[in-house]
């Protein structure tokens, strides 16, 4: 009952305010990777926020290139410059977290860069961002429950193919290959990337939350639904 009446409340100051317009609802800016596995622990929460949420939201997926290259990467929080060491932390998180996740892969077949899987999801973004974000989420399972190395040129299109077979009337595989193929979306990553440089975001999953009428709301690392909740609530209460 008391969420019903939380709704209702929103649902009032987004008409007073004039929310619904699309000009003048909240942009969430999502800062994340598909390689990134605190994002994929972080999508039941996050799925929660949007179905309360999203008629009130402008939501854009930002991919941010984690790994370029292992001679390029190094994460002195968690002590990681190299894929042996993803494991362990992959395993931390599936503790605290209780989400299952294919963290054997850096032993077997660890992925050597996680740009090949941002460029795939910014390639689908070039149809729309509903089949960008529906591979971006492709792309996670492959990886965080498969245990399938999704640097892979082969295996990101083999992932791309069964979601145009599933979804045909959302994503066409032969669009996708073409983009691919002439590197279409390269410009698209290079923005994202920037984006997260400008900002200084390092950390994933990471949310921007900005409206013309507020002060605007950053939240850094993986948060449960009802930290979330929190934030948002207090972002509508600036408007």
């Amino acid at each position: 009952m008391e969420r019903v009446n939380v709704d209702k409340e929103l649902q009032q100051n987004a008409v007073k305010n004039n929310i619904s317009s699309e000009a003048d609802r909240i942009v969430v800016n999502y800062y994340t990777d598909p390689l990134c596995c605190w994002s994929w622990a972080f999508n039941k929460p996050w799925q929660q926020i949007q179905e309360r949420f999203a008629p009130f939201l402008d939501v854009n997926y930002i991919m941010c290139g984690m790994i370029p290259s292992w001679d390029k990467f190094e994460d002195p929080m968690n002590c990681i410059s190299g894929p042996a060491q993803m494991g362990p932390l992959w395993m931390h998180i599936e503790q605290e977290t209780k989400i299952s996740v294919a963290s054997e892969i850096w032993l077997t077949d660890p992925p050597s860069s996680s740009l090949p899987a941002c460029l795939a999801v910014k390639c689908a973004t070039l149809q729309s961002s509903q089949a960008g974000v529906g591979l971006f989420h492709r792309l996670q399972q492959a990886l965080m429950q498969k245990g399938l190395n999704i640097s892979k040129e082969s295996v990101i299109h083999a992932v791309a193919s069964e979601y145009a077979e599933q979804h045909p009337s959302l994503f066409n595989f032969g669009h996708f290959e073409l983009h691919w193929k002439k590197g279409a979306a390269k410009s698209l990553l290079r923005g994202d990337i920037q984006q997260a440089l400008y900002y200084k975001i390092d950390r994933y999953p990471t949310l921007t939350l900005t409206h013309p009428k507020a002060e605007g709301l950053m939240m850094v690392g993986y948060r449960p639904y009802e930290v979330l909740q929190q934030g948002f609530n207090s972002m509508f209460e600036r408007i």
